[in-house]
């Protein structure tokens, strides 16, 4: 029989020298690959971070409702969440909680994040020129009056006010699909219920000003929540990758964020009252940096890593594939019929084995040149693709040859597979060829793979069948079990 000289022989070399640094890729490559469940853990605890949020804002709302004050004044005598902050944080607990992609969830979600929005332009336009647009007493005046009578925190204060409109923008850029913008609006939207929550702690009043607990739980919540939407995008995809760097990023975030807080914590009785301020100010001002930047990095990285994985994969693929007809190689389907050949005798069903080789490849290569040679070997192999299921497996097995692997197939779809085979490969127009010479055809042998034919008998079986249609005239099939 004769074998083709087609395809690159330093291809064929390369291809056979990859396939060991391939086989070693695979594995990681797999891992890495089902451990990247933290952007779908993140997305799900955005759902439960808006829910949380939804509770406080209906129990501040509820405090004022029924007089109860520690609903929406966690500390006495200390700054009350306003009735104006508690129904904008429930607005965008709601906006978070609306998942939907159809046009009512995005005429919702338009019309939570316009609300909020206008109300905190109009705050932060008043605080800026001193100008009160939008009035404390809006929502329950009597209680709010009684309160500020009594020289009681309760307003809508400007650090509340700006870090309710970051949230706002965060989820207005997620909206038009500019997740990086709304991870970063998310981001410093943090940053101030984290300020909050320094002053509490540092007994700094001017870090939290009129923001109450609850307010600065409201907002780390919420700011949290709109973050970890987008975490399969952007810069928090590369943080939370699966990735060497992304492992790496995330514990470096951490020393990052909680090391300075601890350090400040540590010096706090060697610090006079006086400095308490500076210091906190330069605490928070480092841990807020180097998280940035260690985000930055990791966006950096993030591409590296995907570079390499391109290159790994196509590394893979060469190591598994034929050059040529882009089908499985002789290599690759020798181990996925081992694997196959030991599930379908532990469930005691037959596999089969069809060997096809073209006929008289060898003239085709001598009257019209290698060229046309490739050009035949690249339609068979499309044409034996499209004759067979796609749980089938075809390969290139050298040369002109070429095996087919067929799953739960009875003897009729057996006949009827190697029929539309012949007929599908002599119907092809080569124009370079069949014009000239007629006809390109094919000869086939099948065998049976089972408990007592393993694969090599079985090639040998399929491969003495293919021989006998060629000694009876080609085009044809030869049954063999």
């Amino acid at each position: 029989m004769a074998k083709t000289k087609n395809g690159s022989a330093f291809s064929a070399f390369v291809t056979s020298n990859l396939i060991d640094v391939g086989e070693l890729h695979l594995d990681a490559v797999q891992h890495q690959r089902q451990e990247n469940t933290l952007p779908i853990t993140f997305r799900l605890l955005s759902i439960q971070l808006a829910l949380a949020a939804c509770c406080i804002s209906v129990l501040a709302l509820i405090g004022y409702n029924y007089g109860v004050e520690y609903l929406y004044r966690p500390i006495p005598e200390g700054p009350a969440t306003n009735p104006i902050t508690a129904y904008l944080c429930l607005s965008l607990s709601l906006l978070l909680l609306i998942s939907g992609q159809n046009n009512t969830s995005s005429v919702i979600r338009r019309f939570f994040i316009f609300t909020v929005f206008l109300v905190t332009i109009f705050g932060f336009i008043g605080y800026l020129f001193g100008v009160q647009l939008i009035p404390s007493t809006l929502f329950f005046d009597d209680i709010v009056h009684q309160e500020l009578d009594r020289g009681l925190s309760n307003y809508l204060s400007f650090n509340t006010d700006i870090m309710l409109l970051l949230i706002a923008c965060s989820q207005l850029f997620e909206c038009i699909r500019r997740y990086l913008v709304s991870q970063l609006f998310a981001f410093f939207a943090i940053a101030i219920p984290c300020l909050s929550f320094i002053g509490y702690f540092y007994g700094i009043e001017s870090f939290y000003s009129h923001m109450s607990l609850s307010t600065a739980l409201l907002g780390f919540l919420l700011g949290w929540s709109s973050l970890s939407r987008t975490a399969n995008q952007a810069g928090f995809r590369a943080v939370l990758g699966p990735y060497t760097s992304g492992k790496i990023v995330r514990i470096q975030i951490l020393i990052g964020m909680f090391l300075p807080f601890l350090v400040g914590l540590f010096l706090l009785p060697y610090i006079q009252q006086s400095d308490i301020a500076v210091i906190a100010v330069f605490v928070i001002f480092l841990t807020w940096f180097m998280v940035l930047m260690i985000c930055v990095s990791s966006m950096v990285h993030e591409q590296i890593e995907l570079i390499r994985q391109e290159a790994t994969d196509q590394l893979i693929k060469a190591a598994n594939t034929d050059h040529l007809t882009g089908l499985l190689n002789r290599r690759k389907f020798f181990e996925l019929t081992e694997s196959e050949y030991k599930k379908a005798v532990r469930a005691q069903r037959d596999l089969t084995l069809l060997m096809v080789d073209v006929d008289d490849f060898k003239k085709i290569n001598d009257t019209s040149g290698h060229s046309t040679g490739d050009e035949v070997l690249i339609r068979i192999a499309e044409t034996l693709t499209n004759c067979v299921r796609d749980t089938d497996l075809v390969c290139r097995f050298g040369g002109e040859e070429f095996t087919i692997l067929l799953f739960d197939s009875s003897e009729s779809g057996i006949k009827r597979v190697c029929e539309k085979v012949l007929a599908s490969v002599e119907a092809l127009m080569i124009p370079s060829f069949t014009e000239a010479h007629g006809p390109v055809t094919v000869s086939i042998g099948t065998s049976l793979l089972n408990e007592s034919n393993n694969l090599n008998s079985a090639l040998k079986t399929a491969d003495e069948a293919m021989y006998k249609s060629k000694q009876s005239g080609k085009n044809q099939v030869s049954y063999q079990v």
